[in-house]
């Protein structure tokens, strides 16, 4: 009795079988993708929002974690101010998957904080020193990426990075190239060699700043 239910079990072909499993597959990967932040909502231009191309990401993310491996510290900290995109990249680096890097992005797109609760810190430049007090000096490393080229933007960009930096952070920008005289005005930034560039180009020329020596860049 047992065989004639056996016989009547229905059995799917190789073909559909195969395209089941690519299926499953497929889905485990993006599954897996979600959990390690590897997924970037779509841009905002309203929000002036311009995702990195992937190799200026790693770029970043490399000279982040070379910065941070000479620091004297146990832990380094590192704040990620309006560069969502370096996040899933940072969340790979073997520092950050020992421990021995921390990081918080802060960011006014509140999508960000469904991505990535642990680090999300919900940020407006606008009010510049809105900061919770336990992240006041607090970071011995800050990339940061102000949306506008507005004097007013990069200077209270500038007021965040001042409160939030210990005393001898290291401060990378990503920015318009007609803000060479502000970032050394501000930060005592200088220009560096390497120019960030964008997964949809843009016409605007973009440079970096740094008040420290670059060692990757």
């Amino acid at each position: 009795a047992s065989s004639d239910v056996d016989d009547d079990i229905p059995t799917l072909s190789a073909d559909v079988l195969a395209l089941v499993n690519d299926f499953k597959r497929e889905q485990a990967e993006r599954e897996l993708a979600a959990e390690e932040g590897e997924t970037l909502p779509e841009e905002d231009w309203q929000l002036s929002q311009f995702w990195y191309s992937e190799e200026t990401a790693v770029r970043l993310c490399e000279e982040i974690a070379a910065v941070c491996a000479d620091l004297p510290e146990e832990v380094a900290n590192v704040a990620l101010l309006s560069t969502p995109t370096l996040l899933p990249y940072f969340k790979k680096l073997e520092g950050f998957r020992s421990g021995r890097l921390r990081v918080k992005l802060f960011e006014n797109d509140v999508r960000f904080g469904t991505i990535h609760p642990d680090e999300f810190v919900e940020y407006d430049y606008k009010a510049p020193l809105n900061v919770p007090s336990f992240l006041h000096a607090h970071f011995d490393f800050i990339v940061a990426d102000p949306p506008f080229l507005a004097e007013e933007c990069q200077k209270k960009f500038a007021e965040t990075i001042r409160l939030i930096g210990k005393p001898a952070a290291n401060v990378l920008v990503c920015t318009g190239a007609t803000m060479e005289e502000m970032m050394g005005a501000e930060l005592g930034a200088r220009r560096t060699s390497f120019s960030p560039a964008h997964a949809n180009n843009l016409s605007n020329d973009f440079a970096s700043y740094a008040n420290y020596e670059v060692k990757t860049l």
